[in-house]
């Protein structure tokens, strides 16, 4: 299978940090999603420069858990803000450190979603995903009546 991917957490780096000036720095509070994408929303539509949104543990890399789903679901708004606005903003998650920091060292990676951890910052790429090879499933034995098959997508499928 060819065209199964999975994100891979890759580490970049990130010359040292860059100013953050010009540049709004947004903090998820890890709330409940109404409550903590309501200002978001807000954000996104007064600030007018570069929107760097800063949430803590709303992504897993290496295996983590994720521990701010309200991060995670703002994560997936700014997404698609950014597909509409690319260079706008700046998606930027933190376990732990000094926020103003793990900022400036994603902005001086150029990529628009950072994960900083410990002082190195990892970016997510596709990878092509692993799968086992299986024989046929023995879920329903030897036979399988098939009822409905008689139209278009079921005789495609019987």
């Amino acid at each position: 299978m060819d065209s199964l991917f999975q994100v891979e957490w890759t580490p970049v780096a990130s010359g040292g940090g860059a100013a953050l000036d010009g540049v709004n720095v947004w903090r998820a509070d890890g709330g409940q999603v109404p409550s903590a994408l309501h200002p978001l929303l807000g954000a996104m539509q007064v600030e007018s420069g570069r929107l760097a949104v800063v949430t803590r543990g709303a992504v897993s890399v290496a295996g983590e858990d994720v521990t701010d789903l309200a991060g995670a679901a703002a994560w997936g708004l700014v997404r698609s803000a950014q597909s509409e606005d690319p260079g706008r903003f700046v998606l930027v998650d933190v376990v732990d450190g000094e926020v103003e920091a793990a900022v400036g060292l994603a902005l001086a990676t150029g990529e628009p979603q950072v994960a900083v951890r410990g002082g190195r910052c990892f970016v997510p790429r596709l990878k092509a995903a692993v799968v086992a090879e299986s024989g046929p499933s023995s879920v329903f034995g030897e036979s399988v009546l098939i009822t409905g098959a008689s139209g278009a997508l079921g005789g495609l499928v019987a």
